[in-house]
């Protein structure tokens, strides 16, 4: 598991990034690096899987693009993960 201020998840975050299949595709800001953290809890598995899963339903749903609001109920939905509490 990694922490949000460890360098290691801003290269994972960082790398995995330019892999965005969506007509849109956004650059990392600080909201959806907090988002991906707060769904993932830095868990690596889940990272992969959040950020696919959130690009299937953004290309699925004609969005097209990734939020911080997509990210968190694609993770909820799929795993409950949204609403833990952060560490």
């Amino acid at each position: 598991r990694l922490e949000k201020d460890e360098k290691d998840w801003k290269i994972l975050l960082d790398q995995l990034w330019h892999y965005q299949y969506v007509r849109q595709p956004v650059s990392l800001s600080t909201e959806l690096n907090s988002a991906m953290y707060q769904a993932t809890k830095g868990i690596i598995a889940l990272i992969i899987k959040v950020f696919i899963q959130s690009q299937i339903q953004a290309i699925t749903t004609g969005l097209e693009t990734i939020t911080p609001e997509l990210i968190c109920t694609v993770a909820d939905e799929n795993w409950g993960l949204a609403n833990l509490p952060a560490d």
